[in-house]
């Protein structure tokens, strides 16, 4: 199972970069062993949850958002990815339905976070992980059966209100293998993110594949043609997951 293969990457790629960041024009590295400990720093914050509790991740994509993903799935939960780009209403009919016991966001989403939750008949525990303070501590690992759903991710794709999509440990799994049955990867790759990560197609392509095969991610600084370009020229980026309005837009601006 990936999980198992990530694991493995802690132990024996500890120096390896693998997730870069870009701020001011300026690019700093996070290797796996600097990975591990944002991981065990977020699980921290989750307390004791209990197998299968839901925890939504309502934050724009960053380090933290995968570290959230993993350590949630290293606890037994189950992630529920959610845009925050949504309204308050919207947040709170997917709380409603998800009835999550944690809420992972940052500083930025909070505000919305915690009103959304408020109209909730309880109080879910709401957490700012950029204001997680980063430890060297033991990571929790609880590994899942494959058949035990690993995400939740709300689709507007029917009518009325977004409907929750359950996938599992083998739905993941299964598509990080048809990928390396292809061999479309190679150990000189690099992926840049682009999309956001509550999508399934982003989610599996451009956060479960690059972490489990050890591949460094690339985070832009804008989301803008310019930033992108320069992005994958500076970073040797090798790997870019769009759709075709995304490309369309930077092909009209090479």
């Amino acid at each position: 199972m990936f999980l198992e293969d990530i694991i493995e990457n802690f132990d024996k790629k500890g120096d390896k970069e693998i997730l870069v960041e870009k701020k001011d024009g300026k690019y700093s590295s996070i290797t796996f062993s600097e990975f591990k400990k944002l991981v065990s720093s977020v699980q921290k914050e989750l307390g004791d949850i209990n197998k299968e509790d839901r925890v939504v991740i309502f934050m724009e994509n960053s380090p933290l958002w995968i570290a959230s993903l993993f350590a949630v799935m290293f606890s037994g939960g189950i992630s529920v990815p959610v845009d925050y780009l949504l309204s308050e209403s919207e947040f709170f009919n997917i709380l409603r339905d998800a009835q999550p016991r944690v809420i992972l966001t940052s500083t930025q989403n909070y505000d919305k976070a915690k009103l959304a939750a408020k109209k909730l008949g309880y109080k879910p525990e709401i957490v700012k992980v950029d204001n997680v303070v980063v430890e060297d501590r033991e990571l929790k690992i609880l590994l899942p059966s494959m058949d035990d759903v690993a995400v939740i991710l709300y689709t507007s794709g029917t009518t009325g209100n977004p409907k929750g999509v359950m996938l599992t440990y083998r739905n993941l799994n299964h598509n990080i293998e048809g990928i390396r049955d292809i061999r479309l990867l190679n150990e000189k790759d690099r992926f840049i993110a682009i999309l956001p990560f509550h999508h399934t197609y982003p989610l599996l392509a451009t956060v479960v594949l690059p972490i489990t095969e050890g591949l460094p991610l690339v985070f832009i600084e804008r989301l803008t043609p310019a930033d992108i370009l320069s992005t994958i020229r500076d970073q040797n980026v090798t790997i870019m997951v769009g759709v075709p309005k995304l490309f369309q837009v930077i092909y009209h601006n090479i």
